[in-house]
């Protein structure tokens, strides 16, 4: 990687932890939809990989994070309740444990090869727990993506409403990397925010800004991906 590459992967992951500090760390309004299936999960997830939800040793991916905020929703005109609920826990050691103490059913586990484990519970089909999280599985326009490690993407973590979930900035990341000749258009529209106001109207400014450089297309295909 090259030093500017490395400096402006610097200045994106610094902006993005800004802006869940300044933007979104207000309390969290959690939509009853993504409320049940959290309720759901401290049964069928946490009790049998013997887990609270306050321990960081997990994440909930992209669709949850973006439904959390009613400003993120709007800004990427996600529409109607979120589908499903899929969760990360990267480390096999709580996998093992789990199956081993029998409390995580074996019949409802997999185990392939670099993708790891997967948990799918036989009562609840909108569940799914994985221990690796990577878009490049899903193949089509994501074959070729690549994003941070799923332990990078765990201690990034922010907690909301008592649950660990993926940040904003992890959330985008995997979009720009389908893309990455645009990741030089965020990088100038970030130099023309950061030192902006602090307001919420300069935000959503910012989003809106934000979707128009994803681009259509992109944007598109993020909406069916995390509904």
């Amino acid at each position: 990687m090259r030093l500017t590459e490395v400096y402006n992967r610097l200045k994106i992951d610094e902006f993005w932890k800004q802006v869940e500090v300044s933007y979104m760390s207000g309390e969290v309004n959690m939509p009853p939809k993504l409320q049940g299936l959290l309720n759901d999960a401290d049964t069928l997830v946490f009790e049998k990989f013997g887990l609270k939800p306050s321990d960081k040793v997990y994440f909930i991916a992209g669709s949850a994070r973006l439904h959390l905020d009613p400003k993120l929703k709007k800004t990427f005109t996600l529409k109607g309740d979120i589908g499903d609920l899929d969760m990360v826990i990267p480390d096999k050691s709580i996998w093992e444990r789990a199956l081993e103490k029998g409390t995580l059913p074996k019949d409802e586990v997999t185990l392939d090869g670099a993708k790891g484990y997967a948990y799918r519970p036989n009562d609840n089909k909108v569940i799914e727990v994985f221990s690796v999280w990577n878009p490049a599985f899903g193949g089509d326009e994501y074959a070729d993506t690549t994003v941070r490690t799923s332990k990078e993407i765990v201690n990034d973590a922010v907690e909301k409403g008592g649950y660990y979930f993926m940040s904003i900035g992890d959330v985008i990341d995997y979009k720009l990397k389908m893309n990455r000749e645009k990741e030089k258009d965020v990088v100038e529209l970030i130099d023309r925010f950061r030192n902006a106001p602090d307001t919420e109207e300069n935000m959503e400014h910012f989003f809106r800004k934000l979707v128009d450089i994803i681009g259509e297309k992109e944007t598109e295909t993020l909406r069916k991906t995390i509904n």
